[in-house]
C-alpha cells in the first residue's frame, strides 16, 4: 500500500504518492542546482516547475487521480535531465577574464559552449508512423510532406506492379524492411536538447528555456493539416493494420517455425544417447548426407535469427503497451546486425545444404536408374529366353503335329505367319474337346494357311464333304484331280456360334419321336456345346468331282484363293470324306 500525499506546485495542490514525489521533488532539486550555478538560472528553474505542473495537469486534468511515478517518468522524459543538458554547461567550461572589452565582466563567469551540430533523430512530435520521415526531413533540410508524398508514390506504385508482375515483389519487401530497420535503428527526440540537435539549432540555455516552456507541436503540423497529411494519415493507419496484422502472422510463423526447430535438436541428441530413430525420416537421411558442422551452423543461426525475430515482436508488443522501457540504441543495432549475420548464415548454410541434398537426390536417382535398366535387361534376357522357349516348343509342337498329319495322310503346302499352327483341339463340333482338327490363326489376319491330302480312288465322279468354320470370307473346301482341274466351295461365315451342324441337330431334336434313341444322344451331344449356342461348324459338300484314268485326287482347305480376298483372322476344318456318287 502506498501513501498519497498533496503537493503545492505553482500554487496547485496535486494528489501524488510518496514513490512519485520523491522522484519528482529530486528531480527539481537537481534542475535548480544545476541552473543555480549561472545568471538567471532561478528564473529558469521556477519555469521548469511551472512545466512540470502544466504536465500534470495534462495528464490527469483535475480529476483528483494521484500522480504516479510512470508519470513522473514522463515529464522528466518530455522536460530532459540535467544529464541530458550536461553539454549546456560544465564546470572545466569556466575561463579568466581576457584584459580586452570583457574586462568589465564578472570575473568566473562560465563560458557556455554552444552546439550546433545536427542529428538525425525520428520526429515523434509530428510523426504520421514512427517519425522517420520527419526527421529525414529536418536532418536533409526537406519539407517531410513532400518525403511522404514520395514514399506513398512509390509504395502505390510497387503495390500496383505486384498485381501485374510478381517481380515487383523483392523491391515492395525492401522498402517496407528498409523503413522497419530505419524505424528501429535511428532513435527518437524525446528530449529537449535532442529536438534541437534534430532542428540543427545550437544547444544553449535560452534555446533549451524556449523548447522546455514552448513543449507544442511546431511547424507544419502545427496548424491545419494538408491533403498530403491527410493522405499519408490513412495510408499509415492502413499500413499500421497491415504491419500488426503481418507482424503478428510473421511472429506466429516464426514461434511455430522455432519450437519446431529446437524439438528436431532435442530429438537429435536423444537420438545420439537414447534409441530414438531417425535414419527413416528426411532429418534422418539430411544427417547421414550433410557435414555435422554445416548442419548445426545452420541450426544455430535459424534458432538465433529466430529467437531475435520473436524476442524483437515480443519487444515491440510490450513497448506498445508500455510495459517495457526502450532499449538503447546501440543495443538496437547490435541485436539487428546479429540478426542480419544469423539470417545470411542460416540462408547460405541452408543453400549449401540444399546443394548437397541435390547431388545426393541425383545421385539416387542415377543409381534407381542404373537399377532400372539392370531390371529391365533382366526382364529383357528373360523375355529373350521365354521367347526361345515358347519357339524352340512351337518348333517341336510343329515337328509333332506336321508328323501327326503325315501319318494321316495330309501335308502342309502353305503355312506363312500362323500363331497357331496346323491343328488344334477343344472346340470340337462334337463337344469332343480331344479331338484334333486342321486350325489356323492370325491375330491380324495376315495369314496363309494350304492343308492338303492326295489319295487313289477308281476313276469316276465323286461327293467331297466336310465340316468347316470361319470368321471371314475367302476360305474354301477344294478338291484337284489329276488333270489340275479344281472344284471348290466357300466355308460358310458363322463365326464360333452357331453353325449348320448345330442348326441341323436342334432341328432334328424338335420333331417328336423322329430319331432313334442313338442318334438322339449324339445330337443332343452336338446341340449342348458350347453352352447350346454351337461353335460355328457348318457341313460343306463339294460335289461332280471327276476323277480320270490316273486315279489321283488332291483335298483340302484354304484361305489362299486367287479370285477372293480373305479378311478373317481364323479357320478350322475336319471330318473329310470322299464317296462316289451313284448312277453317275
Amino acid at each position: 500500500m502506498k501513501k498519497n500525499i498533496a503537493v503545492n506546485i505553482s500554487g496547485v495542490l496535486y494528489p501524488i504518492d510518496e514513490d512519485a514525489y520523491e522522484l519528482l521533488k529530486r528531480y527539481l532539486d537537481n534542475m535548480r542546482a544545476y541552473f543555480s550555478r549561472q545568471e538567471g538560472g532561478k528564473e529558469i528553474a521556477d519555469d521548469i516547475e511551472s512545466r512540470a505542473a502544466e504536465l500534470m495537469g495534462e495528464l490527469h486534468g483535475g480529476n483528483n487521480t494521484p500522480v504516479t511515478i510512470e508519470d513522473v517518468q514522463y515529464i522528466i522524459n518530455r522536460i530532459g535531465s540535467p544529464e541530458e543538458l550536461g553539454g549546456v554547461y560544465d564546470d572545466d567550461a569556466r575561463t579568466e577574464p581576457s584584459s580586452g572589452a570583457d574586462a568589465g565582466e564578472e570575473y568566473g563567469m562560465p563560458e557556455v559552449p554552444v552546439r550546433a551540430v545536427k542529428k538525425l533523430y525520428r520526429d515523434v512530435e509530428h510523426k504520421i508512423l514512427g517519425g522517420v520521415l520527419a526527421g529525414l526531413g529536418y536532418y536533409i533540410g526537406v519539407n517531410p510532406k513532400w518525403l511522404r508524398l514520395l514514399v506513398i508514390i512509390l509504395a502505390l506504385m510497387t503495390l500496383t506492379g505486384i498485381l501485374a508482375l510478381p517481380v515487383f515483389v523483392p523491391p515492395f519487401l525492401f522498402i517496407m524492411t528498409l523503413y522497419i530497420v530505419c524505424w528501429a535503428a535511428i532513435p527518437a527526440a524525446d528530449t529537449p536538447a535532442q529536438r534541437l540537435e534534430m532542428r540543427g539549432e545550437p544547444v544553449n540555455i535560452d534555446n533549451l528555456r524556449d523548447e522546455i516552456l514552448n513543449d507544442t507541436p511546431t511547424g507544419d503540423n502545427a496548424g491545419g493539416r494538408t491533403f498530403i497529411d491527410g493522405f499519408g494519415r490513412m495510408v499509415s493507419f492502413l499500413f499500421k493494420s497491415f504491419f500488426y496484422v503481418s507482424g503478428a502472422v510473421v511472429l506466429l510463423i516464426s514461434a511455430v517455425i522455432l519450437i519446431g526447430l529446437l524439438v528436431y535438436i532435442c530429438w537429435y541428441l536423444l537420438s545420439s544417447i537414447g534409441n530414438v530413430g531417425i535414419k527413416d525420416t528426411e532429418l534422418g537421411q539430411m544427417m547421414s548426407v550433410c557435414p555435422l558442422p554445416l548442419l548445426w551452423l545452420c541450426c544455430i543461426s535459424m534458432v538465433v535469427a529466430l529467437a531475435l525475430t520473436v524476442g524483437f515482436g515480443v519487444y515491440v508488443f510490450m513497448r506498445s503497451m508500455k510495459r517495457v522501457i526502450a532499449i538503447s540504441t546501440p543495443v538496437i543495432l547490435g541485436c539487428v546486425i546479429a540478426w542480419v549475420v544469423a539470417v545470411v548464415l542460416s540462408i547460405g548454410s541452408w543453400v549449401q545444404i540444399a546443394h548437397i541434398m541435390r547431388i545426393n537426390r541425383l545421385e539416387l536417382d542415377r543409381m534407381r536408374v542404373e537399377q532400372r535398366e539392370e531390371r529391365r535387361e533382366k526382364q529383357r534376357k528373360l523375355a529373350e529366353d521365354q521367347k526361345k522357349r515358347r519357339e524352340q516348343i512351337n518348333e517341336n509342337r510343329n515337328r509333332e503335329q506336321l508328323k501327326f498329319l503325315e501319318e494321316q495322310g495330309w501335308r502342309a503346302v502353305k503355312n506363312r505367319n500362323l500363331d497357331a499352327h496346323y491343328m488344334m483341339s477343344g472346340e470340337h463340333y462334337s463337344g469332343n474337346k480331344e479331338r484334333f482338327y486342321l486350325d489356323a490363326y492370325n491375330k491380324s489376319g495376315d495369314m496363309t494357311y494350304e492343308v492338303v491330302r492326295t489319295v487313289k480312288v477308281a476313276p469316276g465322279i465323286y461327293t467331297l464333304q466336310a465340316v468347316a468354320r470361319t470368321d471371314g470370307n475367302g476360305c474354301e473346301v477344294f478338291a484337284v484331280n489329276g488333270a489340275d482341274k479344281r472344284y471348290a466351295v466357300d466355308v460358310p461365315v458363322c463365326g464360333n456360334k452357331g453353325g449348320s451342324v448345330w442348326a441341323d441337330a436342334k432341328k432334328a431334336l424338335e420333331v417328336p419321336d423322329s430319331v432313334v434313341l442313338p442318334d438322339r444322344d449324339r445330337l443332343s451331344a452336338l446341340v449342348r456345346v458350347n453352352r447350346s449356342k454351337g461353335y460355328g461348324w457348318s457341313r460343306v459338300a463339294v460335289n461332280g468331282i471327276k476323277v480320270g484314268a490316273d486315279s489321283v485326287l488332291t483335298y483340302g482347305v484354304t484361305n489362299d484363293v486367287v479370285s477372293k480376298t480373305w479378311d478373317g483372322t481364323w479357320l478350322s476344318a475336319t471330318a473329310f470324306e470322299l464317296s462316289p456318287e451313284h448312277g453317275r
